[in-house]
Order: C-alpha cells, then sequence, then structure tokens
C-alpha cells in the first residue's frame, strides 16, 4: 500500500483519506512495517521515488556476480532474474538470443562466445540501468516498435514538459513464434503493436493518445491484401481505446530515431535526443 503525493499538504490530505479509508473497513497497520513521508523507498522489488522507478541494486548485484551458466537449469536461473527486471532492458530478448536458444530442445547447453558476449554486455548495461518514468496525465505516449527477425521490441514513453526529452515508461520483448518468423516486415510489425497492446500496455494506452512512430501500421489496419489484416491481431488494436477501434492512435514521422545501446554512459531514462 502507497499514497504518492506532490508535496506535503497534499500528502497530509492523502494521508487522512487513507486512514477514513482502513477505519471504514475495519484494517489494521503493522507500526514495524510502514513509514510516513519518505522521498523513496522499496516497493514490490523496486525503489519508487520523485525521479520514477529504478532496479533494486540488491537484484542487479545478484546477476553481477552471477559466473557464467554451465548447465540448463543455471541458464534457466539467469534468464528468471533477467525476467524479473525485464521492463528497464531495451531489447532484452534480441541481446540474449544465443542464450535463450539453448533451452530450445533440438539445442545442447553449450556455453558459446556469443553466449558469453550477450552475457557480458547486460552485465554491461545494468551497471547503469534505466529509470522508467511514470505517464503524466495529459501528454500523449509514444511508441516505439521494432521487428527483426526473430523477436520483436517496444519502448513506450512520452515527452517531458519542455517538448525536447523523451522518456522510457517501460521496455517491452518476446520471441516471435516459429510462425510469426516467416511474417513480412510489416507483419511483423502488426504482430508487435497487437502483442504490445493487448498485453503489456493496455493499462497505460486506455488513457492517454498514443503518437506511434512506426509508419506501416496504417497500411495494415486498411489495405486487404496484408494478411494480418484478416486476422485476430487487427480487433486487437481496440486495446488501445477503452470505446475501441483506433481514435486514439496517431502516426508522425521520424526526423531521428536515437536507440539506447548497452553502454555505460546511458544511466538516465531518456530514449532521444
Amino acid at each position: 500500500m502507497i499514497a504518492n503525493s506532490i508535496d506535503e499538504e497534499e500528502h497530509v490530505e492523502h494521508l487522512l483519506k487513507l486512514f477514513q479509508r482502513l477505519r471504514k473497513y475495519k484494517l489494521h497497520l503493522n507500526t514495524n512495517k510502514f513509514t510516513f513521508g519518505v522521498r523513496s523507498g522499496k516497493l514490490l522489488g523496486f525503489i519508487v521515488s520523485e525521479k520514477g522507478i529504478e532496479v533494486d541494486p540488491a537484484k542487479v548485484k545478484a546477476i553481477q556476480e552471477m559466473p557464467a551458466p554451465k548447465t540448463e537449469k543455471q541458464v534457466k536461473g539467469f534468464l528468471g532474474h533477467l525476467n524479473y527486471i525485464s521492463r528497464f532492458i531495451s531489447h532484452m530478448t534480441a541481446t540474449c538470443a544465443p542464450i535463450f536458444k539453448l533451452l530450445r530442445k533440438d539445442k545442447s547447453c553449450d556455453w558459446t562466445e556469443d553466449c558469453q558476449k550477450a552475457f557480458d554486455s547486460i552485465k554491461e548495461y545494468l551497471l547503469e540501468p534505466s529509470i522508467l518514468s511514470p505517464p503524466v496525465e495529459g501528454r500523449p505516449l509514444i511508441m516505439y516498435l521494432t521487428a527483426l527477425e526473430d523477436s520483436m521490441g517496444c519502448v513506450l514513453g512520452q515527452q517531458d514538459g519542455t517538448g525536447k526529452k523523451e522518456f522510457a515508461i517501460y521496455y517491452l520483448s518476446k520471441n516471435f513464434t516459429d510462425c510469426e518468423t516467416r511474417y513480412s516486415v510489416l507483419e511483423k510489425t502488426c504482430c508487435a503493436l497487437a502483442w504490445a497492446a493487448k498485453y503489456k500496455t493496455a493499462i497505460y494506452t486506455i488513457q492517454h493518445s498514443v503518437n506511434r512512430l512506426t509508419p506501416w501500421v496504417n497500411r495494415l489496419t486498411q489495405d486487404r491484401s496484408c494478411s494480418c489484416a484478416n486476422t485476430r491481431q487487427n480487433a486487437e488494436f481496440s486495446a488501445f481505446s477503452a470505446v475501441g477501434g483506433l481514435p486514439d492512435l496517431r502516426f508522425q514521422f521520424r526526423k531521428k530515431l536515437y536507440v539506447r545501446k548497452f553502454t555505460t554512459n546511458s544511466n538516465t531514462n531518456s530514449i532521444t535526443a
């Protein structure tokens, strides 16, 4: 349970309402397990502060201290740790592709040079992990989609008050199924948008307009020659709007797009310049 406020005066009002509600339903608080008036703290395994949501340093340290996996069980353990903080990692699935392949039934668990490079890249990335910002009401969201050969990626972001910087809210990535890997680039993009809208970002997009920065999706929803225009994915776009359809999606052309790389000097939640 958390009461988030902008200033002290508002915080007192929020706490008063919270206590009234607790009293109404006859709920009690453990005095050893709550704090008041703090600017940051742990919540559900993450660090929440006025800057946004950060990865718990203890979880990052646990990953950094892991040796290279030697067995399938150790591979699953490493990927399990990453999955818990995947929302903070840009293109996690694509970066860890060599490691994911070790879990395929037709593959032996042989730790290759590519696996080691992926392992080292993720550790380097986590030296300064992203800080995720909460969405600000009244500002449109911006969604960047990436459709690669074997995986899809997405970052949901929003501009700051100046309109000059964009900040990350959520990173997503996922492997395509065997069937989806045979899609065209347009169809893969359609698939990525449908998946992101339905399963991961609906809680944000249902209350915001979305500026889509992937130009192909307009065609996908209208061109009947595209196979995915006739599939269930077209219907799933309704997840972007509380009233259904695509009224809150707007396309914008990109002049430049700077993709956040796995480097040690990217310790902010800024995703574009």
